[in-house]
């Protein structure tokens, strides 16, 4: 019995997304939000890739998480640059596909899960900067309260003394520094956050308006 090989234009088929294929893995992303986990991101994106596995028709029978992330940002990079574009603001082929309102959607997710990383990153950094500031605090005030040589074999002089003042100071004027520092990041990512939101809200509004003057039009 002749066994059949697959043909040259099979082969080169499985290679490429089709638009169906692409339109599952959105679809699937934005059930599951894979790039919001902080933790077990890869395990994440290996469920998603088993859940488009199992989806009939869906022509990627080789994929894994590795290669859904790979094609969800890709689509996610080239639909920035189309929502810069005039066609985007004008709202030409909004109706064609679902395809780039399931993609605003997605992009909205997607920053929003980042400002909120980048959120805790920096109240983490300014919980720790707190934390050492308020113990370089103590230290100083434990050591301005005690005496300057409690022991009689103490080789401690006056100088090692005020060194050693100088140095707490040095330490505590940093960390409150670094804290600052943290809670500026903390403010300008809150800044970016609502600048982004507003931003996307008026690229939907002139959109919208925009079509609904065409079909008055027609």
């Amino acid at each position: 019995m002749t066994r059949l090989r697959p043909t040259r234009e099979g082969q080169q088929a499985r290679k490429w997304w089709s638009d169906a294929d692409d339109m599952s893995l959105l679809t699937q992303v934005n059930i599951y939000l894979p790039f919001k986990q902080a933790k077990n991101t890869t395990k994440a994106w290996d469920a998603v890739a088993n859940k488009l596995r199992q989806v009939h028709g869906f022509g990627r029978i080789g994929l894994d998480g590795k290669k859904a992330s790979s094609r969800f940002y890709q689509l996610l990079w080239v639909h920035r640059k189309f929502q810069e574009s005039s066609k985007y603001l004008s709202g030409v082929e909004q109706d064609e596909t679902g395809k780039i309102m399931l993609l605003d959607e997605l992009i909205q997710h997607f920053d929003e899960a980042s400002e909120e990383r980048q959120a805790e990153r920096a109240t983490m950094a300014a919980k720790a900067t707190e934390k050492e500031a308020t113990a370089g605090y103590v230290r100083e005030q434990a050591m301005m309260r005690g005496p300057s040589k409690s022991n009689e074999g103490d080789d401690s002089t006056d100088s090692d003394v005020a060194s050693r003042k100088r140095k707490l100071f040095s330490k505590l004027k940093s960390a409150k520094l670094r804290w600052n520092t943290s809670d500026s990041s903390l403010r300008s990512i809150n800044l970016r956050w609502s600048y982004r939101k507003e931003k996307r809200t008026g690229w939907k509004e002139s959109r919208n308006a925009r079509t609904k003057e065409r079909e008055m039009m027609t």
